[in-house]
């Protein structure tokens, strides 16, 4: 058995190229992205979102997130009973009839935010609790099991922790006893992403922390963070985030609410 107390919830609206910095909560989060798209950067992975679609990310995880699409969110921050019966991460499209579901009970959680009845923090977490129990059940459906995850776990460490590094896949191919092409074969059927843009994504990841928080160069954080040449990185970062590294770091200073800067072209 488990059981989820709310801490907190807000609805939000995000505009057209909103950043979410990074950040991390010391509970849980689950955003329900009612319409909108953009992308999710969690521990290093990226994942591109589409509302309806909903995300929990455990306590302590760090995230950030890009608005490509005006983009409306419910955020909820909870607490859980049960830690380990939640993945460190989970993202689920809604079809249309869970997705009615989850409007619906998140109806009834604004209005007992709203009224503050007796009891409301109670009530919150009764009806939250019944989105927790259709995720895990989506979940629970999704659920593949497949000889290849603890295959591509391992090369993920591996890769988040060497990304600084010229890494040759091929040679670590043949240390698990696969060709080249079978071992990127299996990671990109497994992630949906392909092995060299993983790596991209991880460097690119620290590449946006190092820009909002370092007075490092554009140049230096382009060598730190494994890019073969500034110009390389410049056009990679360009194309990733619809701005340069220089318009991105200066879009620090439009800050519109807290941990959420407005980018903007210069």
């Amino acid at each position: 058995m488990y059981s989820c107390q709310v801490k907190s919830l807000v609805y939000y609206e995000h505009h057209e190229n909103d950043y979410v910095m990074q950040h991390q909560h010391n509970c849980y989060e689950c955003v329900f992205y009612q319409k909108g798209k953009g992308t999710l950067t969690v521990d290093n992975e990226v994942y591109q979102y589409e509302g309806p679609c909903i995300s929990i990310v455990s306590s302590n995880l760090k995230h950030d997130e890009k608005t490509e699409e005006f983009t409306t969110v419910y955020i909820v921050l909870f607490d859980m009973t049960t830690k380990d019966i939640l993945k460190p991460f989970t993202l689920l499209k809604l079809g249309e009839k869970d997705n009615k579901f989850i409007n619906k009970i998140f109806e009834k959680l604004c209005k007992e935010e709203k009224n503050k009845e007796a009891y409301y923090h109670e009530m919150m977490s009764s009806y939250f609790n019944l989105i927790i129990t259709k995720c895990l059940r989506l979940t629970n459906a999704l659920n593949k099991k497949s000889p290849n995850k603890e295959l591509v776990r391992r090369i993920k460490d591996y890769i988040k922790e060497n990304y600084k590094q010229n890494i040759d896949f091929s040679l670590i191919a043949s240390t698990f006893g696969y060709s080249y092409d079978r071992f990127r074969h299996i990671f990109k059927e497994e992630t949906g992403t392909s092995i060299n843009q993983y790596l991209l994504n991880c460097r690119l990841y620290a590449a946006k922390q190092m820009l909002l928080n370092t007075t490092l160069s554009i140049k230096e954080i382009a060598i730190e963070c494994g890019f073969k040449s500034y110009v390389y990185f410049n056009n990679f970062f360009t194309e990733k985030m619809n701005i340069s590294p220089l318009q991105f770091r200066n879009s620090s200073k439009n800050q519109i609410d807290i941990n959420v800067i407005k980018i903007e072209r210069s």
